[in-house]
């Protein structure tokens, strides 16, 4: 859902600026929207999750305890614990300041599509989604990944 309202804010890019959600969704299904198929791209990155060199982290973890994640980030990098430094990244990576500098993170955008930076909120994804939606959703990541796999991803 939120990559569909991302396709849909940059017309002069995507084309799609009037798309509707189901032809969208009939698109990320199969595969056709930018970046391919999320679910071969999923899947290769979960064959590697456990490498040293990765350091998988989901929106929901972030979302969950931005500065724990934050914290492991700079561990990862080989990166000091920074307290001042801590707080002005999660100060400056609020929802509320990036909503503040909207073109910061995007060129202009047109009236009637939804802000660059939206409600941030896990879940959002029920404001477009139906319950065949989801149906379908779950039962293509059943395909791809093990009951395990699906456990860690949340």
């Amino acid at each position: 859902v939120s990559f569909y309202h991302h396709t849909r804010g940059f017309p002069q890019h995507y084309g799609f600026g009037d798309g509707d959600f189901e032809v969208y969704y009939e698109l990320f299904l199969k595969g056709q929207v930018d970046f391919g198929d999320y679910f071969k791209t999923l899947r290769s990155w979960l064959d590697r999750k456990d490498d040293a060199n990765v350091l998988f982290i989901t929106y929901e973890d972030i979302r969950s305890d931005k500065k724990k994640v934050l914290m492991a980030i700079a561990e990862f990098i080989g990166g000091e614990n920074n307290e001042a430094l801590m707080e002005k990244i999660l100060f400056h990576s609020s929802l509320e300041e990036m909503k503040k500098q909207p073109l910061r993170w995007c060129s202009e955008r047109k009236v009637e599509h939804t802000p660059f930076i939206r409600s941030g909120q896990v879940g959002g994804y029920s404001e477009l989604l139906t319950k065949e939606h989801g149906e379908k959703l779950d039962n293509l990541m059943k395909n791809f990944f093990s009951q395990k796999e699906l456990d860690f991803l949340g």
